[in-house]
């Protein structure tokens, strides 16, 4: 292992014995005084400042923040199974390091930027600080920059410049070495501070799962081609495969939760597609898969599947939950193929027979010979930002900054240390081991798992490296959620085009022209796959009336203004 990454372990196990209880209603209680040590400047000749609220803060990188109790009040979104945030061992790690005080207003994540918005139109106070991705709702980066401008969000830059120490030290170790200029908005200047994972799964998390058990009961293989695949389906349906003697098979099913998108999926067997800003690149050259040839063609053969009851039209309309209890539903599993960023969206650690049906199905080739693999290049996105209603916005910056130390990093995706994780195990094998990866951190405490009380689920701002994410322990079981991904992605790696392109940052001129056009298409896009799939428009008769509608909406400005961002980002401006 690495001695610097033993050395970090070394000290955050350390630091996990001093941490102390806490009491509390609404928010948690600050831990005694003089318990928590110096940061990373321990030592360091500056002298403590005074914040805008009159608060003595101390020098940029020292622990505690501040000397005395000061209460935060943080607006945080809702991480999956976290079942308590008071009684937490990440609240209590926080306030025993900084001395801050945490008043916590937790949001649910679907709700959170529509409840953050009301909340800022209303005039009525806001909290310190917004941090979760949630808040800034699907285009965040613009999200961020319109409350920049209209006043809601402070600009960091001159906090940033007087007190980022631990951003700056991680943005160093980061594979991105422009991190720090791609978290600047339009006008230049910072209104929030990102998260960023290297993690080569995510990289490529679009992915499918198919019931090996119900082809060993059919006899047949995992499908490689669409017309295979829906030769597949079909016997899936009509074969009952579970042996239940009910004819409850579903063929094909997606959701609503992260990048459970099947019918992106099944697009890449005709034409590119990510599912999300979906740019296609080529020669440095923007332009859209969604009003070609080979979009219709997709479509078509997404409307045979449906109409045949090979694809489930719920796809389109349920949400992660729903589809969770779709898969989790009677006493034998009813979905041949689940398309599931992990098996975590769907299934309980404890329910291991219903996982261990399951491999990870490659992306199959069309009829044309096409075959990709959606690929989402690590890009920082925004998770924090102070507003103008935060009487000391230095503790609060602070606070962010120390979310970024290292130790602070892995407690905030991993636990406890100790308790949660621990150094691997000298033969320990890492998840990433096909894609290069050594063995760095053995994780106890299982991601997307049953209910904890150990960490917020990552709404904190951090920067999580590549050697931490890929090179976890497996545990040995394989139908461990990580491990099924870790399994589905290797073959993905090289599966996508030379040329992606899954994050534009637009200047103030080109945010205001854009800003409609790309909510409007976004929107017609996504319901009018749905309606081609089910029939409620027709491949044949309504196609031309929809790439219209395309132009009608702005499309080449959309295009045209972007494009103008790329160059520009690209340094060909």
């Amino acid at each position: 292992m690495n001695k610097h990454l033993k050395s970090a372990i070394a000290a955050a196990l350390a630091a996990a014995m001093l941490l102390t209880g806490c009491t509390g209603g609404g928010s948690s209680s600050t831990t005694g005084e003089g318990a928590a040590s110096d940061q990373s400047t321990s030592g360091t000749s500056q002298t403590s400042q005074t914040s805008e609220g009159g608060v003595e803060v101390s020098p940029a990188g020292e622990l505690p923040i501040v000397s005395e109790p000061v209460e935060v009040t943080l607006a945080i979104e809702k991480g999956g199974q976290v079942e308590d945030y008071v009684d937490n061992s990440f609240t209590k790690y926080i306030e025993e390091k900084t001395g801050v005080k945490l008043n916590l207003q937790i949001y649910a994540g679907d709700e959170a930027n529509q409840k953050m918005e009301v909340l800022i139109a209303s005039g009525a106070e806001l909290p310190d600080a917004f941090s979760g991705g949630n808040f800034f709702g699907a285009t965040k980066e613009l999200t961020v920059y319109r409350h920049g401008q209209n006043g809601s969000f402070i600009q960091l830059d001159e906090l940033m410049d007087k007190y980022g120490v631990n951003i700056k030290s991680m943005a160093e170790q980061a594979q991105n070495k422009d991190l720090l200029n791609l978290i600047k908005s339009p006008d230049g200047h910072i209104y929030a501070l990102p998260q960023y994972h290297e993690q080569t799964s995510n990289e490529h998390s679009l992915r499918c799962y198919i019931n090996q058990n119900w082809l060993d009961a059919l006899n047949l293989e995992k499908p490689t081609t669409t017309e295979e695949l829906r030769t597949v389906l079909k016997a899936f349906v009509e074969g009952d495969p579970n042996g239940n003697g009910q004819a409850d098979e579903i063929g094909m099913m997606g959701g609503g939760n992260w990048h459970q998108l099947a019918a992106d999926w099944v697009m890449n067997s005709f034409i590119y597609d990510d599912g999300e800003l979906r740019w296609l690149v080529n020669d440095g050259k923007l332009d859209v898969p969604y009003n070609k040839n080979e979009w219709k063609e997709g479509l078509r053969y997404l409307n045979q599947l449906v109409s045949e009851g090979l694809f489930d039209p719920l796809t389109f309309t349920q949400d992660g939950q729903a589809f969770k209890s779709v898969a989790t539903a009677g006493d034998s599993n009813t979905i041949g193929v689940v398309c599931t960023a992990g098996m975590g969206q769907l299934f309980t650690t404890s329910m291991t027979d219903r996982k261990a049906e399951y491999v990870p199905l490659d992306p199959v080739v069309g009829p044309e010979g096409v075959q990709w693999a959606a690929y989402y290049p690590t890009q920082p996105a925004p998770i924090f930002a102070i507003t103008k209603d935060c009487k000391n916005p230095e503790v609060v910056f602070r606070l962010a900054d120390f979310f970024f130390d290292q130790e602070a990093t892995l407690f905030s995706r991993f636990g406890e240390p100790g308790v949660d994780w621990t150094e691997p195990d000298p033969d320990g094998e890492a998840l990433g081991k096909d894609y290069g990866a050594e063995c760095a951190i053995k994780a106890i405490l299982v991601w997307g798992g049953s209910s904890h009380k150990s960490h917020w689920n990552n709404v904190t701002p951090n920067i999580m490296l590549r050697k931490w994410m890929d090179g976890q322990q497996w545990n040995g079981d394989p139908t461990d959620a990580e491990y099924m991904i870790a399994q589905s992605t290797a073959p993905m790696i090289d599966m996508h085009p030379e040329e992606v392109c899954n994050l534009l940052i637009y200047n103030t001129e080109e945010a205001d022209q854009i800003a409609d056009i790309q909510t409007s298409l976004q929107t017609y896009v996504k319901e009018s796959m749905a309606r081609f799939a089910t029939g409620d428009l027709s491949v044949d008769n309504d196609w031309d009336s929809y790439v219209k509608e395309l132009d009608n909406i702005g499309l080449q400005t959309y295009i045209e203004v972007s494009q103008q961002a790329y160059d520009r980002m690209n340094g060909q401006e």
